[in-house]
């Protein structure tokens, strides 16, 4: 069998290496955006409050959600499990944050 040589396989790892920290940047930017927005959407008062809290919560839903998916690996085999309990796990603070905001 032929051998690699080593100055091959370090370009192809160090091409690896970069491809596998860009992938990285691009959701960090978003999430940063995502907590700018907020930031301003609050700090302005340019949103009627009624419609400000809702927006927070969207920010925040979207910024769990790329979370997830890029730093926990969520699209990766094998995560199935996780993705149940979390959904579990989310489904049961939903109920319970409505149960105290209606029952209170």
């Amino acid at each position: 069998m032929a051998e690699i040589q080593p100055s091959v396989q370090k370009k192809v790892q160090s091409t690896e290496k970069k491809v596998g920290e860009a992938k990285y940047v691009f959701p960090f930017v978003w999430m940063l955006l995502m907590t700018a927005a907020s930031f301003v959407l609050v700090s302005t008062g340019f949103v009627p409050l009624k419609w400000l809290i809702p927006m927070i919560i969207l920010l925040a839903i979207g910024q769990v959600l790329v979370q997830l998916f890029t730093f926990m690996h969520l699209e990766d085999k094998g995560t199935r499990m996780f993705i149940i309990f979390t959904a579990g796990g989310a489904v049961v603070a939903i109920t319970c944050i409505l149960a105290m905001l209606f029952l209170v």
